[in-house]
């Protein structure tokens, strides 16, 4: 059986509406969708696969992070230093390796969205999907820690492994994911995706659509003269409508969506508070830390490090 096959026929319909709806509307009716999804996928596949059972496999994948910095902060570099002890491969990006690899890779608006975000959270938003999708990876966020066992390689059951998000529905605090039961839908918090970690093959046409969808909504501030907005225009809630997009056109077409949600991130650490987090480089201020007329000024001093 496979994941669609847990929605009824009406179900598919209303999230088919969604996606014939392009421009998903930002309001309580649509999140309420959203958030309803990524509960029944968090709790459905776990139990029924999200593909056809011939396509079964443990995906292996290699390890990525961004850093826009040549020399990252101390304790970030000690997150960093923590993949490399683990035995795992971590290639960091700076923002100078960055923009070689998307100018040579991508060109065009992406390069353009990249070189015109205004902080390092929205130029790591675009670039961990742009990776993704020519060589696939694992992404994490520089001030990720790996605390496992790094003797064996991590793997991944689908080609897409995304992490769900929960937020307190009548407050801005977030909290953990625990999903209830069918039939008890919960009232309380929303439910969503978020964008690190995520772990993909290359070429997965989710992480097309949200890469197309947040240079979209970049190139398009832009041209208003407008600065856009980390989590609405390139993080989790434009990965989140993503999803939702993605789902909703696998059950229209009766494709198979090749996608697990999971809470369950073993031998990873997130959320430390790090020093930077005070600062305007916290990705919550949506601070300009690079200003849109120097923006396309990438420093040439720095490449990726493996």
């Amino acid at each position: 059986m496979r994941w669609q096959d847990c929605y009824t026929s009406t179900e598919v319909e209303q999230l088919s509406v969604q996606h014939r709806t392009r421009g998903f509307a930002n309001d309580d009716a649509g999140w309420e969708v959203l958030s309803d999804l990524v509960q029944r996928l968090v709790r459905d596949s776990a139990v029924a696969p999200l593909r056809t059972p011939g396509q079964a496999r443990a995906i292996k994948l290699d390890v990525f992070n961004y850093w826009d910095e040549v020399q990252p902060p101390g304790d970030v570099r000690e997150c960093m230093a923590s993949w490399r002890a683990s035995g795992l491969h971590l290639v960091s990006y700076d923002r100078a390796a960055a923009d070689d690899f998307l100018a040579d890779e991508f060109g065009g608006d992406v390069l353009a969205a990249f070189r015109h975000a205004h902080h390092p959270a929205m130029q790591a938003d675009l670039f961990r999907l742009a990776r993704i999708i020519r060589l696939g990876g694992l992404y994490v966020d520089a001030d990720d820690a790996f605390v496992g066992d790094g003797s064996a390689p991590m793997r991944f059951p689908s080609a897409a492994t995304l992490k769900p998000l929960a937020v307190c529905r009548h407050c801005p605090a977030s909290v953990p994911v625990t999903v209830p039961p069918p039939g008890a839908p919960d009232s309380m918090h929303w439910y969503y995706l978020g964008n690190a970690p995520i772990a993909g093959v290359g070429g997965h046409p989710l992480f097309d659509l949200a890469l197309e969808r947040a240079v979209a909504a970049v190139m398009l501030r832009k041209s208003r003269g407008e600065r856009a907005n980390i989590h609405a225009d390139t993080g989790p809630a434009n990965f989140s409508l993503a999803l939702l997009e993605h789902v909703a056109d696998c059950f229209s077409r009766d494709a198979d969506c090749d996608v697990t949600v999971s809470p369950a991130w073993d031998g990873m650490e997130q959320s430390r508070w790090l020093e930077y987090k005070a600062t305007g480089r916290n990705w919550r201020t949506n601070a300009t830390i690079y200003p849109a007329s120097v923006a396309g000024a990438a420093p040439q001093d720095g490449r990726k490090r493996g």
